[in-house]
């Protein structure tokens, strides 16, 4: 990668566009959910447990960050946390839908950290 590209920012808002938004709703992995016509309350998310940031969450083993590029074993309310291995536990189930934030007008709204 050119270091021109690395430097990069873009030029509505500023965001170096070599590093992820802050934006559920524009994740790689949501996108594609939602081009297939899968509806936003059908689409599970989950909130990192290392930086709260929202990410797409394909209701397997695993979930992985694209924050912190990190995976976590998932594990069901009545499942042994594995030892050794970083692991968040299941509660609930949030859907894309629920991520919704209040617009405001003339801002390019964030998807809102986990309260």
């Amino acid at each position: 990668m050119s270091d021109e590209i690395k430097d990069a920012h873009c030029p509505n808002c500023d965001h170096k566009v070599t590093e992820p938004i802050n934006d559920i709703w524009k994740d790689p992995n949501i996108k594609a959910a939602l081009k297939d016509g899968r509806p936003a309350e059908d689409i599970a998310v989950l909130s990192c447990p290392k930086c709260g940031k929202w990410g797409y969450y394909n209701q397997g083993s695993l979930f992985w960050c694209r924050f912190c590029k990190l995976d976590w074993y998932c594990c069901n309310e009545d499942e042994e946390p594995p030892t050794g291995r970083r692991h968040l536990q299941l509660d609930g189930f949030t859907s894309l839908a629920d991520t919704v934030t209040v617009t405001t007008d003339g801002y390019d709204n964030e998807t809102l950290p986990k309260a």
